[in-house]
């Protein structure tokens, strides 16, 4: 008897933990809330709500990957649309026309002449050399294949994660992996893949700014030096009329950070940029704080407390 309830009392702590130690993390969770707003990542299926599955606790195949990969790209519609060839025997039906793209645009090589292995788990180098090729780099002149993080790590949209220790690898890594990768900058060219994005029409302008993605560049507008990033960004709101377009007057520090900003010559493309481009001035907050630079202006209403947030 006391055999038959130690086992029961097993089981019931065991399910008891099993769903927090298989929950999808906040991180993934927000980054394909981000995707799915997108229309860049579309889940499994739906709920009983309507609500999208992302099953983000589950490691992908590569039929799986492929086809968020090219998603991501906006070419869902495009893939399904066209008609592929490819020199691949082991495809499976719902995927050829993701891997049939991703082929035809030098996505992907498959793991041989003839096979493309879309049944194997996908490994993190193998789905980041995916985003680092629709990037424009080139897995045998820019990076190792078997090494991407190494590049990605360089370019900003991972930091350290993934290495050959990786042994796990979600589709909640897929979705931070793609989110971050928006931000990143196509090769040889000052565009963000957000951006692109947005220029051709596979994302809503409305939507990526609702994210707070940074399409219109906002943050190139800084040249930072001095590596005083959170100051010459404190100057730079109050240099494009911050405080003047909430009622408050530019009076004492802000003047003097004004004055400041004049002298050094921060090289703004333009000083009335959001007025021109008719982006509501939280959009810029948004943006600079992606960056890790941005003040938070809620907090420097005094000269006081302007010159202890500078000074900290």
């Amino acid at each position: 008897m006391k055999r038959v309830l130690s086992f029961i009392l097993v089981m019931v702590m065991l399910c008891c933990v099993m769903p927090t130690a298989f929950a999808a993390s906040d991180e993934a969770m927000a980054a394909a809330d981000k995707l799915h707003s997108l229309g860049l990542f579309n889940g499994t299926g739906t709920d009983a709500n309507g609500d999208p599955i992302f099953d983000l606790d589950r490691a992908p195949t590569r039929h799986e990957a492929v086809t968020m990969l090219v998603r991501l790209l906006g070419k869902g519609e495009e893939a399904l649309a066209g008609t592929w060839e490819t020199p691949f025997t082991d495809v499976a039906d719902w995927a050829k026309p993701y891997v049939g793209y991703a082929y035809a645009n030098g996505l992907t090589s498959g793991t041989s002449a003839t096979t493309f292995g879309g049944n194997s788990l996908v490994t993190a180098s193998q789905y980041l050399t995916f985003v680092l090729r629709a990037l424009g780099y080139d897995s045998s002149t820019d990076f190792k294949w078997d090494t991407a993080w190494e590049l990605s790590d360089e370019l900003g949209f991972t930091s350290g994660e993934y290495s050959a220790e990786t042994k796990t690898f979600l589709r909640g890594d897929v979705a931070i992996i793609s989110s971050a990768s928006l931000n990143a900058r196509l090769k040889n060219e000052e565009i963000l893949l957000v951006q692109s994005l947005v220029s051709n029409g596979a994302v809503d302008e409305a939507a990526a700014l609702e994210q707070d993605f940074d399409i219109y560049g906002l943050t190139e507008n800084v040249h930072f030096i001095y590596d005083i990033r959170t100051f010459t960004v404190f100057a730079f709101m109050n240099y494009t009329g911050y405080d003047d377009n909430n009622g408050r007057p530019i009076t004492g520090t802000r003047a003097a950070l004004r004055n400041d900003l004049a002298a050094m010559d921060l090289r703004l493309s333009s000083p009335d940029y959001y007025t021109v481009k008719k982006v509501e001035s939280h959009h810029y907050h948004n943006a600079l704080s992606q960056m890790g630079a941005a003040p938070d202006f809620r907090y420097l209403d005094t000269r006081e407390n302007a010159t202890q947030k500078l000074s900290d």
